[in-house]
């Protein structure tokens, strides 16, 4: 769909999360002439002035799975990280009993899917009256180890804990965590993404919940959208395109 009309689709993937790695692949890739950028990055400072700065000279930048708010982007792809937080809170709450405590588990506040989650499910717990002071978030940067090694801390601190939230990656970190404290049968885990490594532990009941993405759409439409701009510069683009959101239990997950 894209060959035809003289387009190349280059997948470029960074080895850190530095935002001056970002600016460096893309400085390069402006050498070479591109005429638009789909990103998928943290937020900062840097990558926002960077959006701009390619927005003024009539580069149109598409942020996917996690937005960059504030920057000039032309559009976002991807689900609504906030009701995503909203849904797996609702799952939660009605499971909960008075005193029970809630742990959340988030990759890196400075990407703003992983904040929006954060956001959403601590929204909808406040408004059906579950305090603050029953749920911890904690940030594990997506790294196996440090993932199991806090979750197993909190699990050996607050006996009262009855739900986790894993709004990151690294599921099978806490499922394992919890294995080890014995208690999988009395702790409710919900996370984001349906995987193959997530269809597993929805099969071996390790967990109770996904919110699945439409990660499909979410990598295909921005390359369409770029199309599409490049072609005609003056097509009308509305800001945001949210995903579809969906709850995936070992019944449906197909």
């Amino acid at each position: 769909m894209i060959e035809p009309l003289g387009f190349t689709v280059d997948v470029v993937e960074c080895e850190t999360d530095l935002p001056n790695e970002f600016v460096d692949r893309i400085t390069e890739m402006r050498k070479q002439g591109i005429g638009g950028i789909a990103l998928c990055v943290k937020n900062s400072p840097v990558i926002q002035r960077l959006i701009l700065e390619l927005t003024y000279a009539d580069i149109p930048v598409v942020t996917y799975n996690s937005d960059i708010p504030n920057s000039g982007r032309t559009c976002f792809i991807g689900q609504d990280p906030y009701q995503s937080g909203r849904v797996a809170a609702d799952l939660i709450v009605k499971m909960l009993k008075e005193q029970d405590e809630v742990l959340v588990v988030v990759g890196n506040l400075e990407i703003d899917g992983h904040r929006q989650r954060v956001q959403g499910f601590c929204d909808k717990c406040r408004e059906v009256g579950i305090s603050s002071y029953r749920i911890t978030i904690i940030e594990s940067f997506n790294e196996y180890l440090l993932t199991y090694e806090k979750v197993s801390e909190i699990l050996e601190k607050q006996p009262r804990l009855s739900a986790i939230y894993m709004a990151n990656e690294n599921v099978v970190a806490c499922t394992e965590a919890v294995a080890a404290s014995e208690r999988m049968d009395r702790i409710m885990i919900v996370g984001n993404d349906l995987t193959a490594e997530t269809k597993r532990l929805l099969a071996e009941d390790r967990i109770d919940f996904i919110i699945k993405q439409d990660i499909y759409w979410q990598g295909y439409q921005p390359v369409i959208l770029l199309k599409n701009l490049i072609l005609s510069p003056e097509t009308p683009v509305e800001p945001i395109s949210f995903t579809e959101i969906s709850v995936v239990n070992s019944e449906n997950m197909g």
